[in-house]
């Protein structure tokens, strides 16, 4: 894991105190560590099957708004 930017990690445990885990962040990997995903989410008609350009479109929309404001409630 050291040697790779980014990683990600489908478990069914928590990798966030291991060594490898550790010895990659420390190396500049970034880790998207995913506890409780299975492989068929990532299918096409899994739950992380969305278009990721509207996704990054409406988060752009939605982080303007609060813009200026000392308060904002969800």
């Amino acid at each position: 894991m050291r040697e790779c930017d980014a990683i990600v990690a489908i478990t069914t445990f928590s990798i966030t105190h291991t060594r490898a885990r550790e010895d990659a962040t420390k190396a500049g990997a970034r880790i998207a560590s995913m506890l409780g995903f299975t492989v068929e989410m990532f299918e096409p008609e899994g739950a992380m099957a969305v278009d990721y350009n509207e996704v990054a479109r409406i988060t752009l929309r939605l982080a303007r708004k609060p813009s200026g404001r000392r308060e904002v409630k969800l």
